[in-house]
């Protein structure tokens, strides 16, 4: 009876712990990939442990993986930055079974770039390690070459991530030899040699570094005893005066120039016409008041080749007188000298309505009464277009009024009026209005030459204070007044 009662004991410790089993298996937590699910798609993938790698080309591609989870799950980049490029579908889940999709973007750089994704549930944590293959590239110093007829030797930079190889075209073999190549980690030196090209004509053939689907191209020309005319300069620019130019002409054949028969203000210096040489030639004075051009061609009939020199000619100004003028707030007469005294010729024009320009007197002058500043006026500018009637384009003379500064004056009988010196700085900003109409800057050496006589008012700005004021030498009857200056705080020792 004992027997049988140990016999169900035993039994029932063996059912008890089989049962205890199965619970703390049904307990465990499960997080893993499930390996048949995998679905690599434009990228190789591979296990290892329990992580996964996923090896993507350069080319945008995509991945998916399922994962099986006994409870919530969540996931994470470890660097932030790789999420520019690389992204996962989802970054969290719920027990159960999902899919995971992971898709990168064009790898447009020369370099191989990874990223690292971390799931985690629980305790456990899994891995998806993203690699994605550089740009795969070489790149040369230049696609094009250009060899002179005599040949030599020359060097191409060659920049690769990649093992190439440099071939010749086979029309170029015989002119084009692969010395050597100098090949570092990432920058290498192809050294070629060229051979003297004898031929009338050009020759060109290529130059291919290639590695599997990547190659460039470098195209070589060399120049041979072809026909050709090269000028140089090939376009000139002369004054509106009389003047010389000269173009130098390189070339293997013989030229003639030949200057269009409704040109009459060109006029070659006759030089021999060699394969080398200097063409001279000379303009006539321009008369008017537009620009003028042409086109000289040098040309060989024998060869069929010609070249064109462009040679443009200024006009004369209109306008002789400074274009840009600077006067008293207080007003005067502004004289514009032109070119010609031709009276029925010029024309002003003026939307300032303190410039009052008057038609052109006998001796060329065109005079502009300017209009005094009001009280406190403000400084202002103005522009007067002269134009000559046989041209459209006119000259333009700008006008800056300035703010009335202080003054003082004195009176003069001399038929030429000197200024007078003030310190400490002869420069100090100013004008003279020199009692006829007419107004000056400022100047210790302007002098002024008078068309009626005296005695004529002499009044000067200036716009500092000064110290020390030597006028000219006194005359009989001179007059001098420091009432403005006194009055408006500007004064020195007179």
């Amino acid at each position: 009876m004992g027997r049988k009662i140990d016999l169900i004991n035993v039994a029932l410790w063996c059912l008890t712990g089989m049962l205890f089993c199965t619970f703390l298996q049904s307990c465990k937590s499960e997080f893993d990939f499930i390996e048949e699910s995998l679905r690599p798609g434009s990228a190789d993938a591979a296990f290892s442990n329990r992580d996964m790698t996923v090896n993507f080309s350069s080319a945008a591609g995509s991945a998916s993986v399922d994962i099986k989870a006994t409870d919530d799950w969540n996931a994470r980049f470890v660097n932030d930055r790789t999420r520019d490029w690389c992204s996962i579908s989802t970054e969290s889940g719920k027990r159960g079974t999902a899919t995971i999709n992971i898709s990168v973007k064009d790898n447009n750089e020369y370099d191989t770039r990874s990223a690292s994704i971390i799931f985690t549930s629980g305790k456990s944590k899994l891995t998806i390690s993203v690699a994605q293959k550089q740009k795969d590239a070489i790149l040369v110093s230049g696609n094009r070459l250009d060899v002179p007829k005599e040949g030599g030797q020359f060097t191409i930079d060659v920049s690769s991530n990649i093992k190439f190889d440099c071939h010749v075209s086979e029309s170029a073999k015989s002119w084009i030899t692969l010395l050597d190549t100098r090949s570092g980690l990432s920058e290498s030196k192809v050294i070629l040699r060229f051979s003297a090209n004898d031929a009338i004509g050009k020759r060109e053939g290529d130059i291919v570094f290639s590695s599997g689907q990547v190659s460039e191209t470098v195209k070589v020309y060399q120049d041979g005893e072809m026909p050709t005319i090269i000028l140089s300069p090939d376009d000139i620019h002369v004054s509106p005066s009389s003047s010389k130019f000269s173009v130098e002409v390189r070339s293997n054949i013989d030229v003639k120039v030949e200057i269009p028969s409704d040109v009459d203000w060109i006029h070659e210096f006759k030089t021999r016409s060699l394969s080398s040489s200097t063409y001279e030639f000379i303009t006539s004075d321009n008369d008017d008041f537009n620009t003028r051009s042409c086109l000289l061609t040098f040309s060989s009939e024998e060869w069929g080749r010609e070249e064109f020199l462009s040679v443009t000619q200024d006009r004369h100004p209109i306008v002789v007188s400074p274009k840009t003028v600077k006067v008293s707030g207080r007003g005067c007469t502004l004289w514009i000298a032109t070119s010609k005294p031709d009276k029925s010729s010029f024309t002003t024009k003026t939307e300032d309505t303190w410039l009052s320009p008057s038609p052109m007197q006998d001796d060329g002058m065109i005079p502009v009464e300017i209009q005094a500043l009001g009280e406190n006026g403000e400084a202002r500018s103005g522009f007067i277009l002269v134009y000559h009637k046989s041209s459209d384009v006119p000259d333009t003379v700008v006008v800056h009024q300035h703010e009335i500064c202080p003054s003082f004056s004195y009176s003069t009988t001399s038929p030429v009026a000197l200024a007078p010196v003030i310190g400490p700085d002869p420069t100090a900003p100013g004008f003279i209005l020199w009692g006829d109409g007419t107004c000056d800057e400022y100047s210790p050496s302007a002098k002024h030459l008078y068309s009626s006589p005296g005695p004529h008012i002499i009044t000067v700005e200036i716009a500092k204070y000064f110290y020390n004021l030597t006028l000219p030498a006194i005359e009989n009857g001179m007059t001098v007044s420091f009432r403005e200056i006194r009055t408006l705080g500007t004064y020195g020792n007179q």
